[in-house]
């Protein structure tokens, strides 16, 4: 296998094999679970040469299975190239530890923001997908790893200054538009929107659920799994705590805090469960169309999301957040809403998304 190959498989897979013991991983047939179904293709051509079974669940989560590859092999090839593979004994899983990390981490720390934010995109993009980790060896290497990001935030932001191309942003507005059309058409969407705060919680649930599904299928995506949390059980998901959460999502399930459906509007709720569907979209779904795009969303960045200077400049945030305004007045347009409430309204991420893309869409590649 080729190092380019490796590469791919590192920023576009997970290793699914689970263990009591990484002796035990070691002599089994190795799994990769795609993030994208789209990319079955690309992963059948790397293991043309090998026998191969696929699986794919409920969810269309694909996992390729290599018969003729253990672990262990696998693992060579990482080492071949500047790479290496950790066990965690707290979940059983292998975790990747990126090509080149060390290399990226001291080009980094050596370079000014001005000099990092001259780079070509694939240069950045390079960069910050290298430097990404998961796994640590150490409770002290991962303070020491997430404290040198913390330190280094305003490098990380001139590597996240990324264009977009004008025919994904035009495509992603139709999306919009399409959804809200298909919302205005759900009975009695006005007064339920309206009246929002005095639906009781299983009707509240049926409308953002009926969101979801909306948004998935123009997505073309499966319709996630719908979780509704107290703001404690929310809280024991350890986020950052920095960070209000109202809702979010994690794999293919997104997870709505129904506290919070108290206290916002009907339109700002129906944006909540867009706007996580919109990240499963953009995490999972098929955007083979737009390839530099693709790789700007590429789950592997979303260690940016734990950095509280850098989390709004991550890519699927700011278009996420540009978006969602654009969500929010076709929704209000098309159901004729007038109060769309203030509470929570999340301003400043909302002026930083439209500035960097009406900046990103006069880049170029």
């Amino acid at each position: 296998m080729d190092k380019k190959d490796y590469i791919w498989l590192t920023r576009n897979t997970e290793i699914d094999n689970v263990c009591d013991c990484f002796e035990d991983c070691d002599t089994e047939p190795i799994i990769f679970k795609l993030f994208r179904a789209s990319h079955l293709p690309q992963i059948r051509k790397i293991f043309a040469d090998n026998r191969t079974a696929l699986h794919r669940d409920k969810q269309d989560n694909c996992r390729l299975i290599v018969s003729d590859m253990t672990v262990s092999d696998f693992c060579d090839i990482a080492l071949q190239h500047n790479s290496d593979l950790i066990y965690n004994d707290a979940d059983g899983r292998i975790y990747y530890d990126p090509a080149n990390r060390r290399k990226y981490q001291h080009f980094l720390r050596r370079n000014t923001p001005q000099t990092l934010s001259r780079l070509s995109p694939q240069r950045k993009l390079d960069i910050l997908l290298s430097i990404s980790k998961e796994c640590y060896m150490s409770l002290h290497g991962k303070e020491q790893h997430e404290a040198a990001l913390d330190r280094q935030a305003d490098k990380l932001n001139a590597l996240l200054q990324l264009p977009i191309s004008p025919e994904f942003w035009e495509n992603e507005q139709r999306k919009i538009r399409l959804i809200a059309a298909d919302i205005a058409q759900i009975p009695q969407i006005k007064e339920k929107l309206e009246d929002f705060n005095t639906l009781n919680l299983p009707e509240q649930k049926k409308l953002l659920y009926k969101v979801a599904s909306i948004t998935a299928k123009y997505n073309r995506i499966k319709t996630p799994q719908f979780v509704l949390l107290t703001t404690e059980q929310l809280r024991q998901f350890q986020l950052d705590n920095w960070v209000e959460a109202d809702a979010f999502a994690l794999d293919k399930t997104l997870y709505i805090c129904a506290d919070k459906l108290k206290e916002q509007s009907g339109i700002r709720c129906l944006a909540l469960a867009w706007h996580e569907t919109n990240h499963i979209a953009m995490a999972t779904g098929d955007y083979s169309r737009f390839p530099p795009v693709e790789d700007m969303l590429n789950p592997r960045l979303n260690y940016i999301n734990g950095i509280e200077q850098s989390y709004i400049f991550h890519p699927q945030e700011k278009i996420n957040y540009a978006l969602e305004n654009m969500f929010i007045a076709e929704c209000a347009a098309r159901t004729g809403v007038k109060k769309l409430g203030n509470t929570f309204a999340p301003a400043a991420e909302f002026d930083i998304a439209a500035q960097y893309i009406a900046r990103s869409l006069q880049k170029k590649y």
